[in-house]
């Protein structure tokens, strides 16, 4: 009989045992982190992180982000659906669907975003609904990155530079409209706006806040947030060699210049080579392409679970307003 439990104190090193199969010297095995990623606190069952167990074997497991999410105005506990393993030797055998059933009855919706071809299908099946989400742009600061995207890899041109990073640090030299970094909450509160009417969006409150944008350890490196003079606003940070713009308040053309040359002008020299970000407004900026940013083909996919018919009629035609500060995309 496989049962489903909360991730708790007694079941971490069952839970290693299963997950250093599939994540060698990974976070994604450490307590710590796993407490932190799903807001829980340590020492406490954590029901945001779900394990199915047979033969007092970890055997599964699917991690449950709670938030809280704006449909029309009203709010509702909702939680983003990660980090879906089964093991090998249980593939196909319905563990999946047991761990989905027990996630579904936690918060009145469950979200997943840009799920696989095989996970969206697996997940519809079990009655998920898709609604569309933000186009993600990338900025690659040498050719060899934009050609990647294209299907060509030419390491050649690697260390060759994009002409149009040269624009923005040349632009942002002479304009010199710098943003300055601004408390959490204080950028909270230019940021969350009416632009995001009409939309289903994730609520940043406080407690959201202190969860994403705050460092923790050496795992994650937190949200930088800035603003200018003007009430222009953006947010994000850098891993590895991608910065991701994890979000941004632009009034203008010149203002969204500003921003690129700050961001190129600071991370250059510590090795950044891709700006990544999403656009929930696609018509305001179509002509990015102009300026050498590489639109994603096809458009972001979010998709839900609801039990409560009139609540998942609300959400059906409505757009998700998807930023890189939702959801658990990148930590």
């Amino acid at each position: 009989m496989i049962e489903i439990k909360a991730y708790s104190s007694h079941l971490e090193q069952k839970h290693i045992d299963f997950a250093s199969k599939y994540w060698k010297k990974s976070r994604r095995i450490t307590p710590e982190y796993i407490y932190w990623k799903f807001r829980g606190k340590q020492n406490e069952d954590l029901p945001s992180f779900i394990l199915a167990i047979k033969e007092d074997k970890v055997i599964g497991q699917l991690g449950l982000i709670p938030f809280n999410v704006n449909v029309e105005g009203k709010v509702y506990e909702s939680q983003w659906t990660c980090d879906l393993m089964v093991d090998n030797d249980y593939r196909g055998s319905g563990v999946a669907k047991l761990l989905y059933d027990f996630a579904h009855k936690q918060k009145q919706i469950t979200f997943g975003s840009d799920p696989s071809p095989a996970a969206s299908k697996s997940m519809k099946k079990a009655g998920y609904k898709s609604i569309k989400a933000s186009y993600k742009f990338l900025f690659s600061l040498n050719l060899g990155g934009i050609l990647k995207l294209k299907g060509f890899d030419l390491k050649l041109l690697n260390n060759i530079p994009n002409f149009f990073a040269y624009f923005f640090i040349f632009y942002g030299k002479i304009r010199k409209q710098r943003f300055d970094t601004i408390g959490k909450l204080e950028y909270t509160k230019l940021n969350n706006s009416n632009d995001r009417d009409g939309f289903v969006s994730t609520i940043h409150d406080a407690d959201f806040i202190n969860w994403r944008y705050e460092k923790f350890k050496n795992y994650y490196k937190g949200i930088n947030t800035y603003s200018n003079k003007k009430g222009d606003s953006f947010s994000g940070y850098l891993a590895d060699s991608t910065y991701f713009l994890t979000d941004f308040k632009i009034k203008n053309w010149l203002a969204f210049f500003d921003m690129m040359a700050q961001i190129i002008i600071k991370y250059k020299s510590q090795n950044l080579k891709i700006i990544r970000f999403a656009v929930n407004d696609e018509t305001r900026f179509s002509a990015l392409w102009f300026f050498g940013f590489i639109k994603f083909r096809t458009r972001g996919e979010v998709i839900y679970y609801t039990d409560n018919n009139d609540l998942s009629d609300k959400i059906i035609n409505k757009k998700f307003y998807y930023t890189y500060s939702d959801s658990d995309e990148n930590i």
